[in-house]
């Protein structure tokens, strides 16, 4: 027998690390005051398609109002998350974990004499046999089969067959449920058949939610969510709270918002946009709309939480925008864009014959731009990951000036894509403060610039704590032309 060659050489095949998740800017929370079955936890539903909202919510529901102006704009979202807003304290009682059919059973009398199935849920299984014995229609069957079933329950009603637990509200144990076996399939309690899994949820309800307890319980329970529109409508107090909330939240969230009343343009307190507007919270994207589209400040969210950060060349400015679900606004006047200008109110409305946004502006008395909002919001969430992720990945990185090369290499990677896309400039001037080689008034050749000192000068009480030393970093916005002056000088 010879020896193996792992006396001196072992190979181990190890899992990767992950990479630490970026911020899904596309994803956005659709509010409604509107229950629907369909909620997890009572809380919220994801909807791929126009047809999902009004199948729950109804055709001419203001939620469907309104997602159908997102699905509608050419860079619609993949998923729109629907959060239920319970500001009318609306009793919602408890349903349990089921299994609803969407489509009528098989006739009662081309059923079979007997049927062994089985009905599987995360932690309960149950098999069985059924054999007929003087059932006479449906409500005699669903009698039978729960007599042999302990922890679910066959029910008959509308036209349709459902499976549900016996635990009416919220259990793990029964969730997830499937039936199988022929029984499945004449019922129309099959996947195939369009069937809906709805989960449990325990009673709740009856006291009517504040704006900012709602805020509140979606950064909780959706903590990765990036854009908000309310279909629901706002009192002044609420407009500033939801603003004040999601400005404050530990993740960065964008505020859409249509508006439509005339004193929303006026320069003082009594107007909630100028109050707002003062704290210059850069958050806030508010379109002005005096025809009557009510949630034309959809598209406007969608075309800013819609910019593909890993391409070459895809940022983009929201002025110049078309909206094609959106009617150009003949009313905004000179007098009207002045108005909302001074507060970073965009409007769409009609330049001699051609229709487009402008001007592409968050809420604010200082000059401030939607794609400088979201733009340095990606960016900084992609710096942070990409730091975070090498940390992860790397067996360790030393505290020396080599392993300070290695962490700033993954900073190096998100600059240059953020250069390729378009978000960072070349060759412009740093005005900032001065640090490391570089001073104000130099010029970025590369659009960023990354410095940090040796470790050499780290204090004992930072190298014991195994700080890094810091980075800093110069970075400038490629900005965008929105306006030109062209000088023409003829001679004859």
């Amino acid at each position: 027998m010879s020896l193996t060659i792992d006396r001196f050489l072992t190979a181990r095949l190890s899992d990767t690390q992950s990479a630490v998740q970026t911020q899904d800017q596309s994803l956005a929370v659709y509010a409604t005051n509107q229950f629907a079955e369909q909620f997890i936890d009572g809380l919220y539903m994801d909807a791929s398609t126009q047809t999902e909202v009004e199948q729950a919510f109804g055709t001419n529901s203001e939620i469907a109002r309104a997602t159908a102006l997102a699905f509608g704009h050419p860079q619609r979202p993949r998923t729109i998350r629907i959060a239920f807003w319970n500001k009318d304290g609306i009793t919602i009682p408890a349903r349990p974990n089921s299994l609803t059919a969407t489509q009528s059973p098989l006739a009662f009398s081309s059923l079979q004499n007997e049927y062994e199935f089985t009905v599987k849920s995360r932690n309960v299984t149950e098999t069985v046999t059924y054999t007929k014995n003087a059932e006479e229609d449906y409500d005699d069957l669903v009698t039978s089969l729960n007599a042999l079933l302990t922890r679910f329950k066959f029910s008959y009603a509308d036209g349709v067959f459902a499976l549900s637990s016996t635990v009416n509200g919220k259990d793990v144990d029964t969730d997830n449920i499937e039936l199988i076996g022929n029984i499945a399939e004449d019922l129309r309690l099959t996947q195939n058949r369009g069937v809906k899994q709805i989960r449990g949820m325990n009673g709740a309800g009856g006291t009517a939610q504040t704006a900012t307890d709602f805020i509140a319980q979606l950064d909780d329970v959706i903590p990765n969510f990036y854009g908000f529109y309310s279909s629901v409508e706002l009192s002044d107090q609420e407009i500033e709270d939801i603003a004040d909330r999601l400005y404050s939240a530990q993740k960065p969230h964008v505020f859409a918002y249509t508006a439509l009343a005339d004193y929303m343009l006026d320069f003082d307190t009594s107007n909630p946009l100028y109050r707002i507007a003062i704290k210059n919270q850069r958050r806030m994207l508010v379109q002005l709309n005096k025809v009557g589209e009510k949630h034309a400040a959809v598209q406007l969210l969608v075309e800013a939480c819609s910019t593909n950060w890993e391409g070459n060349n895809t940022a983009k400015t929201m002025k110049f925008k078309r909206q094609p679900m959106v009617s150009a606004d003949a009313g905004i006047t000179t007098t009207i864009a002045n108005a909302a200008d001074r507060l970073g109110i965009n409007y769409y409305t009609d330049y001699d014959g051609t229709a487009f946004l402008a001007e592409g502006r968050t809420l604010g008395t200082e000059l401030f731009f939607i794609d400088s909002t979201v733009g340095r919001d990606a960016y900084v969430d992609r710096l942070r990951a990409a730091a975070a992720t090498r940390l992860i990945q790397q067996p360790k990185i030393p505290q020396t000036d080599e392993g300070q090369v290695v962490l700033e290499g993954a900073l190096l990677q998100v600059h240059e894509q953020f250069v390729r896309n378009g978000f960072l400039g070349q060759n412009l001037t740093w005005n900032g403060t001065s640090f490391g080689n570089l001073q104000t008034g130099d010029i970025l050749e590369r659009g960023y610039y990354m410095y940090s000192d040796s470790y050499a000068l780290q204090s004992q009480s930072d190298r014991e704590a195994r700080k890094a030393m810091p980075i800093q970093i110069a970075a400038k916005e490629a900005g965008a032309i929105h306006s030109s002056e062209i000088l023409i000088y003829v001679e004859r």
